[in-house]
């Protein structure tokens, strides 16, 4: 279809867990209960582990046409 995704955003659906910290790049991102974030899908991310409880979030993707 020629899409890609271009923007990936992140919704903390819960906070009683230990662990799962939000990496961005070379930073954590403390993300609480509600918070969303957004950023370009292209970019280095991920998830600590959870050491503890359950870590509960929505996660959703922008896409459209290639970059040039």
């Amino acid at each position: 279809d020629g899409l890609e995704r271009k923007l990936t955003c992140v919704c903390l659906l819960s906070d009683e867990f230990e662990g799962g910290e939000f990496k961005l790049l070379n930073q954590t991102i403390e993300l609480q209960k509600g918070d969303v974030l957004v950023f370009p899908s292209f970019l280095f991310h991920g998830v600590m582990p959870v050491t503890k409880g359950l870590r509960w979030s929505l996660v959703g993707w922008m896409s459209g046409p290639k970059f040039l």
